[in-house]
């Protein structure tokens, strides 16, 4: 009341736009960084827990599989042979017993101790992620479906390694396939080179010809290869490519670089 009695319309108006401009000042950056990072989350990839680490943190036993007492599958996936498929990564619980020995396997990585996880199907170095679905032994599919739009372009790309315990002769490989949902009929299939030294990333570009796609991730080894060879999938998007270069709604108002 008495800010409405001495304070004309005009004046509290004015009022009002100056402290908001001054809030924006003190606190823009982080509302602009927060802003633009939540939109392009929310808004570009159509793939649910594309990272894994959706309920990775219930995978306690080892070695990872999605058998009991761990979860049935990666949260959002699905999969015929889940005894063959699982996570590994920074934010399970796979840690061995105090005092018990160390799970062989490659380098620190898969040494886990009481506070850091073991990771048995992990390639010799890990670098831009965090948590992966692992899948052993040939045949073995991981998939998810997602809607689409018909006629619509987009791309998709992934994170693949094969077990860093795999030697390269045993020709470990990733397949992905891209699926009409609706009658079966494959859309888009790549099988490129992967390594157990790393992970990689790849991409693969289609045009939906129905409302509904699934993607299926399958471990594509050869009959002659190692019969518990595993391929490593993570960081899954799926987005059209106006997207990948779409900027923030908001951009040119909050001066949010590209």
């Amino acid at each position: 009341m008495i800010f409405q009695q001495f304070y004309p319309l005009q004046i509290r108006t004015r009022f009002v736009t100056l402290a908001a401009a001054l809030l924006l000042a003190c606190c823009g950056r982080s509302l602009r960084a927060a802003s633009f990072n939540s939109y392009n989350a929310a808004s570009a990839n159509l793939i649910a827990n594309g990272d894994f680490s959706a309920n990775s943190l219930l995978y306690t036993h080892l070695p990872g599989y999605s058998t009991a007492p761990n979860p049935a599958a990666p949260a959002d996936w699905k999969s015929a042979s889940n005894a063959l498929v699982g996570i590994n990564g920074y934010d399970t619980q796979l840690r061995p017993a105090t005092g018990s020995p160390h799970v062989g396997g490659v380098g620190g990585i898969v040494n886990g101790d009481s506070t850091h996880p073991l990771m048995p199907f992990a390639p010799d170095r890990i670098t831009g992620v965090r948590d992966f679905a692992f899948l052993q032994s040939a045949g073995t599919t991981l998939s998810q479906t997602v809607v689409t739009a018909p006629g619509k372009a987009y791309v998709l790309s992934y994170a693949a390694a094969a077990r860093g315990s795999d030697v390269p002769t045993n020709r470990d490989t990733l397949q992905v396939r891209i699926v009409n949902a609706f009658n079966g009929q494959t859309i888009a299939s790549a099988s490129p080179p992967i390594t157990p030294a790393a992970f990689k990333m790849f991409a693969v570009s289609f045009t939906a010809p129905s409302a509904s796609t699934r993607i299926e991730f399958i471990n594509a080894n050869p009959a002659s290869a190692l019969a518990g060879g595993t391929v490593d999938v993570s960081n899954v998007t799926l987005v059209t490519p106006a997207q990948e270069k779409k900027p923030h709604p908001h951009q040119r108002l909050l001066n949010i670089p590209q």
